[in-house]
């Protein structure tokens, strides 16, 4: 039998761990699947945390028998995370990590990481659904890589905020982002204090146009690449 569901669907489901901060799932997700699609980079030593938000979906396909099959979903229960770096836990908004069909949910993944690196998140679901009678698949779901960067040098940090300059900053509105040379499939991101991605954009060499006016007050970190640099915008 295939797997019930797919990595975009299931992702949204995270292991839930007592340190972890409760998230509230976003009410205006409409579409099936998660928000954003990808995690932001963790520092070493420094706090980290992200939230994931998504809508999971009404039903899947199976296949069953050697032929096609449509199952409605009941629920999807997580029943662990690994890949985590050391101290790194999810917890969901819903306290046994179950979610029902049809339903939006978040899961945040926090912790201060000591050791830099890449690591690969393997997510361990059951789905429970109906072709007819009961069908429980078992599956570990991976779709999302965190990468720790170790301790930069002061020579290091340099280079992140110079290759990555934003004015004005502190901003009200609008910011400029200069970008010395762009890379094949890269876009600016924008993450606000929770690690959540909150604005995309493309890339050009040179001068960038952020428009901030759907942004709250707060301090914000842009990421293009390997480049960063913390945006504070004034309310």
């Amino acid at each position: 039998m295939k797997k019930l569901l797919t990595a975009v669907i299931l992702l949204l489901l995270m292991f839930p761990a007592a340190q972890a901060q409760v998230c509230r799932p976003d009410k205006s997700t409409t579409a099936v699947g998660f928000n954003p699609d990808t995690i932001p980079y963790a520092e070493v030593g420094v706090a980290y945390s992200a939230t994931i938000h998504a809508k999971t979906p009404k039903d899947t396909i199976v296949s069953f028998g050697g032929f096609p099959v449509k199952a409605n979903i009941d629920s999807i229960k997580v029943t662990g995370v690994i890949g985590m770096p050391a101290g790194f836990t999810f917890r969901c908004d819903h306290p046994r990590c179950v979610f029902v069909y049809d339903s939006i949910g978040c899961g945040t993944f926090s912790g201060t990481p000591m050791q830099g690196g890449i690591y690969p998140l393997g997510v361990i679901v059951t789905t429970y659904a109906r072709v007819g009678f009961p069908v429980t698949q078992r599956d570990t779901i991976r779709r999302f890589v965190l990468r720790v960067e170790p301790v930069p040098t002061t020579g290091q940090q340099k280079l992140y905020t110079e290759s990555l300059r934003i004015y004005p900053n502190p901003a009200r509105e609008t910011a400029q982002v200069f970008i010395p040379q762009t890379f094949v499939n890269e876009r600016i991101r924008v993450y606000n204090a929770a690690g959540r991605e909150v604005m995309q954009q493309t890339a050009a060499a040179g001068q960038n146009l952020l428009d901030l006016k759907g942004l709250d007050g707060g301090v914000y970190v842009v990421v293009y690449g390997q480049w960063r640099n913390r945006l504070l915008v004034q309310p």
